[in-house]
């Protein structure tokens, strides 16, 4: 859990820079943090194929020099490095946020409740089904504002809706066996643009059972709590 919130945390890193690392590092150490920046960029424009190439091996070696170096400042001892376990948690807050890992290799969901970490293998997605029917998705919602192919459009979402919820949500559900409780879904991969709160068919969906949220990564949540000024859940 602590890698794929590191993974998916480069994407949000530019929104989140005013309390991150980064911005941190601004702002008590700039003369580092300017030159980190221009490593990164040297780094991001020597040619790929040049990879193993004396100028790109010894950049690399001056950032990770650097990098020691900032790790050794009062506070930076883990910057730019995953999260432990611990500030996941501290992230987490009461939970339970669900992590949905989705890969070629496995799929399965992390929850993260308390102090507490559960993995969820949900065997019946794979990653290939959940690029499909997230394309399915998005033609069933064209489909249905265009007239003629309504009926079409509906009936393709109520199956990507049913699919969702035996694949993904009602294994998440039975386990946590929370009905009514607030839940933070992360989702991950293909997944990301399937409405997960809405997985279900009539007379039991997922708004039927849990009172659903959503969180691009952990360390967001965190963030939005400590906005609000309070452990407790942000609003949204």
């Amino acid at each position: 859990v602590c890698w794929l919130e590191q993974g998916r945390g480069v994407l949000l890193g530019q929104t989140l820079d005013t309390r991150s690392d980064l911005g941190e590092l601004r702002r008590r150490a700039p003369h580092a943090a300017t030159r980190l920046a221009e490593l990164d960029r040297a780094l991001a424009t020597l040619d790929v194929a040049a990879s193993g190439s004396d100028q790109r091996h010894a950049t690399a070696r001056k950032r990770e020099d650097l990098l020691s170096e900032i790790r050794a400042l009062s506070g930076f001892a883990r910057f730019l490095l995953p999260p432990t376990l611990d500030q996941v948690h501290e992230w987490a807050g009461p939970g339970p946020v669900v992590v949905v890992n989705v890969s070629e290799i496995r799929c399965d969901a992390l929850v993260l409740a308390g102090r507490t970490l559960t993995a969820i293998p949900l065997r019946e997605l794979t990653f290939d089904d959940a690029a499909d029917h997230a394309d399915r998705f998005a033609d069933a919602l064209e489909a249905a504002h265009e007239p003629g192919r309504e009926h079409e459009g509906g009936r393709v979402l109520a199956d990507v809706l049913t699919w969702l919820d035996t694949t993904v949500t009602a294994p998440v559900l039975d386990r946590l066996d929370r009905d009514g409780a607030r839940v933070w879904w992360s989702p991950g991969g293909p997944l990301t643009s399937l409405p997960l709160h809405a997985a279900g068919r009539p007379g039991r969906t997922v708004l039927d059972r849990v009172i659903s949220s959503y969180t691009p990564t952990v360390r967001a949540l965190g963030h939005a709590r400590a906005a609000a000024g309070r452990p407790g859940d942000p609003a949204g």
